[in-house]
This record gives C-alpha cells, sequence and structure tokens, in this order.
C-alpha cells in the first residue's frame, strides 16, 4: 500500500454525501487489523477498519460491541 494514501485517508465515518462513488484502491493489515482504502470521485482518500478474528474478518463495532441484532417491533 502507497505510504502517501496511507498518511492522507479519512475514516469513511466522516465520508461526505458529495463523495460519490467509491472505488476500492487497496488494503494493508498491521497485526489484526486490517485497513481497506478507497478513492472518492474528487481523488479524496478514505479507510475502513476491519478486524481479523478467528472467524474471520468483522467490523471494528462488531470486534467490540459483538454482532448487531436487529430488533423489529411488532405493531
Amino acid at each position: 500500500m502507497d505510504e502517501g494514501i496511507r498518511g492522507h485517508a479519512w475514516s469513511i465515518e466522516s465520508l461526505p454525501e458529495d463523495a460519490g462513488q467509491l472505488e476500492r484502491v487497496g488494503e494493508a493489515q498491521e497485526g489484526n487489523r486490517i485497513y481497506i482504502y478507497y478513492r472518492d470521485a474528487m481523488g479524496r482518500y478514505w479507510y475502513r477498519n476491519m478486524i481479523m478474528t478467528d472467524q474471520g474478518p468483522v467490523s471494528e463495532y462488531e470486534a467490540i460491541f459483538g454482532s448487531r441484532k436487529i430488533s423489529r417491533r411488532r405493531s
């Protein structure tokens, strides 16, 4: 992974609405963390974190809090 991209990428959680379509441009692994890098239509770089577990990669949220359970209320 290009160090220039890694040093200038923003968390995908901060992605603005005007970013347009994202193109995946690479990934890097450091220990059990996986960083997936994207480029938007304006040439800005973004990253998403994943955590490698015994069950495979999961989101950082799932690694910390467990799997999300969607509960639906019946009316």
